[in-house]
């Protein structure tokens, strides 16, 4: 290889993603893992800024990376001069923002066995969503209640379960009696491979917007 010496070279350094009100995204994580991981991965490497949704489970604040979401820390929320309800409710806004098009909010739903084959004889739908990972809508009041209405308009039915095995993957049924759901809600967390971590194993149900385990 020559170099010519009148050849100008240029270096190019990626500034790092940083987050914003209008880029943060509430992100749903079992208690347990946020209480075992290690420290925020935002540039500030400080305690995650986390908001407790049931016993189990909790709200983590992220924002997206150059190849997957980090997690916001408490000086992170400190530089953005906002508190962690108002940051949570700027980030539930901006899912929403994100699920729009012409007519409203759009969500994807496949028959439930197709991932999930223990849920043949229950019927049940499999649930995506655009912009971030589909359990993300349980990670808010606003958006688990607006998940939840338009499921029970979908599936006709007032008695909905959910089940959350990973943060990409949503399952939900319409009057699952508990001891299907538990047993449904194992099958969905043991048939995960193995790089992917699990998020909860136990049937959930929606309550003044909050998720409630069974």
């Amino acid at each position: 290889d020559t170099h010519d010496p009148g050849e100008i070279t240029m270096t190019l350094t990626l500034d790092a993603p940083r987050p914003t009100t209008a880029n943060l995204l509430p992100a749903l994580f079992a208690r347990s893992w946020i209480k075992h991981q290690r420290l925020s991965d935002d540039g500030f490497c400080d305690s995650l800024a986390t908001i407790q949704l049931s016993p189990n489970l909790s709200m983590a604040l992220v924002f997206p990376g150059q190849r997957t979401f980090r997690r916001l820390s408490h000086r992170g929320l400190a530089d953005l001069d906002v508190s962690a309800r108002q940051a949570w409710n700027c980030a539930s806004h901006n899912l929403q923002r994100a699920a729009l098009d012409s007519q409203g909010l759009r969500f994807w739903t496949r028959p439930a066995h197709c991932a999930l084959p223990a849920a043949a004889p229950y019927g049940g739908l499999q649930v995506r969503s655009h912009g971030a990972p589909v359990s993300s809508w349980l990670a808010h009041p606003e958006t688990f209640t607006a998940l939840d209405k338009h499921m029970r308009r979908l599936m006709r039915s007032h008695s909905l379960t959910y089940l959350v095995p990973d943060s990409a993957t949503v399952f939900v049924f319409a009057h699952l009696p508990d001891e299907y759901a538990r047993d449904l809600a194992r099958a969905a967390a043991e048939q995960l491979p193995r790089h992917r971590t699990v998020l909860h194993s136990r049937p959930l149900v929606w309550s003044n917007g909050f998720p409630r385990e069974l």
